[in-house]
């Protein structure tokens, strides 16, 4: 599908990404995982590591608890699916202290699976603040960071919005969260796909 996009529209295959949110967000990890090559970069929200469960069991299991592996452990299940990769996309986790639907032990678990397959340091992160909530990356090589983790403080299941950025006097949709900070800015700002103003901001 999105290599048939890409030739109908003349599309930029190096600008090709991915974004999903709980089952959507497991669904991208598992996209990036098994399709590197198609992936710039994806993001996953309130997700689950790539091979976290073979049935709705495990499912269910995952969800609630985010089972102990390593970060070998679950780089390995990556690597399996597309081995010989070198090249990997750079990944957005995003993820509330108060999920209750998918534990948020599960955006930890991402961020191990992701930091083993770029082959980078758990340690060598980096701690910084974006619009009140707390932020960790980790750079490759060439300084480019390829693992981005938001922890949203207090912020139950869904997609985290600033509702001042929203412009709009509508309700929320379903699991779309007022938390202070948009996701969705952030990571099409980190992807480079915003317009610059004249003030570079």
């Amino acid at each position: 599908m999105i290599e048939k996009m890409l030739r109908d529209y003349k599309l930029d295959p190096s600008r090709v990404f991915v974004t999903g949110l709980s089952a959507g967000g497991a669904m991208a990890c598992a996209l990036l995982a098994s399709y590197p090559d198609l992936f710039a970069a994806g993001a996953i929200i309130a997700g689950l590591p790539y091979g976290a469960t073979l049935g709705p069991f495990d499912a269910m299991m995952a969800m609630a608890f985010a089972p102990g592996r390593s970060s070998e452990e679950r780089g390995k299940l990556v690597r399996q699916v597309s081995p010989g990769q070198i090249k990997w996309p750079k990944i957005s986790i995003w993820h509330g202290s108060h999920d209750e639907v998918v534990a948020a032990a599960n955006g930890s678990a991402l961020v191990r699976q992701w930091i083993d397959i770029h082959q980078i340091d758990e340690a060598g992160a980096a701690l910084d603040e974006v619009d009140g909530q707390t932020r960790m990356s980790w750079r490759d090589g060439s300084g480019d960071v390829v693992v981005e983790h938001y922890a949203i403080d207090g912020m139950a299941h869904g997609v985290p919005i600033d509702a001042k950025r929203r412009g709009s006097s509508q309700p929320l949709a379903p699991f779309i969260l007022d938390a202070g900070i948009s996701s969705t800015f952030h990571i099409a700002k980190s992807w480079g796909l915003l317009r610059q103003t004249a003030a570079g901001t």
